[in-house]
């Protein structure tokens, strides 16, 4: 994973974030070319929220995803429910639907 930015900066190290980025650290060790474009688009995603200040969506994101929600399913669900500035976490719904619809594929074809 090229430039995928794991340092959170919400706050003190807590164990959310801890939590969170152990997660994805775990995830890594599998990373295919695929999942390297999942993560890279979660966390542009999450960047987006945080400069526009969204820090309530942004750690609700590493809840739901620490709970053992699938990651597809999360983002989906909050970028439909968000009214956001950003254009670029428009433009991820799309690619997130991609995602999702993938993986429905491979369930039943693999």
């Amino acid at each position: 994973m090229k430039n995928t930015n794991l340092n959170t900066d919400t706050g003190p190290n807590n164990i959310l974030d801890r939590m969170y980025e152990r997660l994805i650290r775990e995830n890594l060790s599998t990373v295919n070319e695929d999942n390297e474009v999942r993560l890279e688009t979660y966390d542009l995603i999450l960047y987006e929220l945080k400069r526009d200040g969204d820090y309530d969506t942004y750690n609700e994101i590493k809840y739901r995803i620490t709970d053992g929600e699938n990651p597809n399913q999360v983002f989906y669900d909050i970028i439909l429910r968000g009214n956001y500035l950003s254009s670029l976490i428009w433009f991820f719904k799309v690619r997130i639907e991609g995602f999702i619809e993938e993986d429905s594929y491979n369930r039943f074809y693999e």
